[in-house]
């Protein structure tokens, strides 16, 4: 501690550790002076417990003032602000922020992210760097890992301008806010990058995920994991957390792009699959056992959805293989249809025209609203009239279409109406 210099421990006095204190807080900053209590009450209480003080000199030493409770959350627009400016930050904090953005992981985690600590689409921080001294999983959308897989390699450290990690956040901090202000049309309101973490628990609950989710997502153990539920509640959330970051990578891919938020593309609450979650959505309008496509609702098994999921992120059959040998497992027209475009897919996979990777099942509106107009063509083939048919695959699919504004369907009519085509 430099304010007290090479002074013994047991010299510091009750009146030191005031006066310390009472300095940091007098000059405005009232976190920094609680963080400080709390640092040298640990220090102390240790020192009594190693047998190297007889009384811990802060012992019922009430804290400086009152917390702080800060409940500051980005705007769709100040997060587009900020994202564009990172992009526009060159390496090492510019790919650092949009990472933090993507994962929600705590700064510290990822300022000093080991190369080693990444495996496969994953990142593992261990006990000795995770604030709850527990090790957690990070999981990485496609985005987040694209990310890291286009940054250089040097040295040990995925960020790090010297190859000691990263540091100098303030100054960084400081070039996002100047451009982010350019691209907003002004200054934003302050914030903090911890900030970034609420943000996304906020934007993840608007996609409807669940609390816990979003506390695992967080590395939280407290909230609804704290007491006696943590004891005996240890399930770690693994592929919901996976699936809550894909999702939140396409929101963010939303709000990058300046888009309103669409209510009928939210996320489905729980399931095993990122990208599978989402695919019952596809599998309202089923096909019948012989073939042809009914106005039936029969869900996909997403025990196929997940082996789907899984090949397609790998790059492997052994998924589906074990599906197709395990008995009593359904396999009709819709599974079929899924197996036709991963076969596709594994063939030549499918890229926009600038030659970018597009993860499947990771569709825009307008491919939303092609796949449902195909659907619609299918029905007609088989002899129903057109408003019928949207009729039936609006309500075969209410993740995309019950909440249209001019009721359930009616921006797939409006598209088919403009003439578009469908696409395979």
């Amino acid at each position: 501690m430099p304010a007290w210099g090479e002074r013994l421990i047991a010299m510091i006095t009750r009146r030191d550790v005031l006066e310390l204190i009472d300095a940091v807080a007098d000059r405005g900053a009232l976190t920094m002076a609680r963080r400080l209590h709390s640092h040298l009450h640990r220090l102390f209480r240790w020192a009594v417990g190693r047998g190297i003080l007889e009384v811990n000199p802060m012992a019922d030493l009430p804290k400086p003032g009152a917390a702080v409770k800060r409940d500051r959350v980005l705007s769709d627009g100040e997060l587009r602000a900020v994202w564009k400016a990172a992009e526009k930050t060159v390496w090492p904090f510019g790919p650092a922020i949009r990472l933090l953005i993507l994962t929600a992981a705590r700064r510290e985690e990822i300022g000093a992210l080991g190369w080693s600590e990444i495996h496969g689409d994953e990142i593992r921080i261990p006990g000795e760097r995770s604030k709850t001294g527990e090790p957690r999983i990070i999981p990485l959308s496609s985005a987040a890992l694209a990310l890291i897989q286009d940054l250089p390699r040097v040295g040990e450290y995925v960020f790090s301008a010297n190859g000691s990690g990263l540091g100098g956040w303030s100054k960084a901090k400081r070039a996002i806010d100047t451009t982010a202000a350019e691209m907003n049309g002004g200054p934003l309101a302050p914030w903090r990058l911890h900030d970034i973490r609420r943000t996304t628990a906020t934007g993840l609950q608007r996609l409807g995920v669940g609390l816990q989710v979003v506390e695992s997502v967080l590395g939280h153990v407290s909230g609804s994991r704290a007491g006696i539920v943590g004891v005996y509640q240890r399930h770690q959330f693994e592929a919901e957390k996976r699936q809550a970051l894909e999702a939140w990578a396409r929101e963010i891919a939303r709000i990058a792009r300046g888009k309103i938020h669409d209510a009928s593309a939210t996320f489905i609450g729980s399931g095993s699959l990122a990208a599978a979650a989402n695919l019952t959505a596809f599998a309202g309008a089923a096909f019948s056992g012989s073939g042809s496509l009914t106005a039936d609702v029969q869900p996909i098994d997403m025990r196929w959805a997940d082996a789907i999921g899984q090949a397609d992120k790998r790059n492997v059959t052994a998924p589906l293989l074990t599906y197709l040998r395990t008995p009593g497992t359904p396999f009709g027209p819709w599974e079929r249809r899924w197996l036709e475009e991963l076969l596709e897919r594994m063939q030549g996979f499918k890229r926009k025209e600038s030659g970018r990777y597009i993860p499947l099942f990771h569709k825009s509106r307008d491919e939303i609203h092609a796949i449902a107009a195909k659907f619609v063509c299918d029905l007609q083939n088989e002899g129903m009239p057109l408003e019928p048919a949207i009729d039936t695959v609006a309500r075969a699919h209410p993740q995309w279409y019950e909440n249209d504004r001019n009721g359930p369907g009616s921006s797939l009519r409006a598209y088919i109406k403009r003439g578009q085509k469908p696409r395979n």
